[in-house]
């Protein structure tokens, strides 16, 4: 067992990653702390952290393309390189260039697609300016785009966003085909 005490830098782990290619384990907190165990040693990446932003630095998830974390922010995304230990770039996609709050993102092979706190956002993941905003595209064809979507996935060549309604307490399912998004039907009790 790891905790503060023998190991870790940190208390109040929100999520962790298993990163196959580099073995490491990223450990992120919900201060924006994060450390990285591999062979029984801990590097602290204390960036997000210190960093000035003022809003919400907890990193709500990981998303792993290649030897990129994509790391799921209370004020963005933050892009962070698993060899070389060090962020890359930062992402803030609401409008404006506002701080947006990230809850997960998902990757289909040519596109990120972001769940955040107001709807869905998408860009291709080779476009070399996605730290400017407006490469950012709101998905405005799903009947409820401009609510918290806190989770997204990519699964058998579609795209699964989890609406999270504030009033009911009660989850729905989107299905994207590419084109549409529609209520996952199948998901429905």
């Amino acid at each position: 067992r790891i905790n503060k005490t023998n190991w870790l830098s940190d208390i109040g782990v929100s999520t962790i990653r298993y990163h196959q290619p580099t073995d490491q384990l990223l450990i992120a907190y919900s201060n924006g702390n994060m450390d990285l165990l591999q062979n029984n040693i801990i590097t602290n990446i204390a960036d997000i952290k210190r960093s000035g932003i003022i809003a919400d630095k907890i990193i709500n998830n990981i998303l792993f393309v290649g030897d990129y974390a994509y790391l799921s922010c209370g004020f963005g995304i933050v892009v962070f390189d698993m060899q070389k230990k060090e962020i890359k770039d930062t992402y803030l996609i609401g409008p404006l260039g506002a701080y947006l709050q990230v809850y997960d993102i998902a990757f289909d092979g040519s596109n990120l697609f972001a769940a955040t706190s107001e709807g869905i956002y998408t860009a291709e993941i080779n476009n070399p300016n996605l730290v400017n905003y407006s490469s950012w595209t709101k998905h405005t064809n799903i009947s409820v785009a401009n609510d918290k979507f806190n989770l997204i996935e990519f699964f058998a060549g579609k795209i699964y966003a989890n609406y999270s309604n504030p009033v009911y307490g009660s989850d729905t399912v989107f299905e994207y085909n590419g084109t549409s998004w529609n209520v996952n039907t199948l998901l429905i009790d």
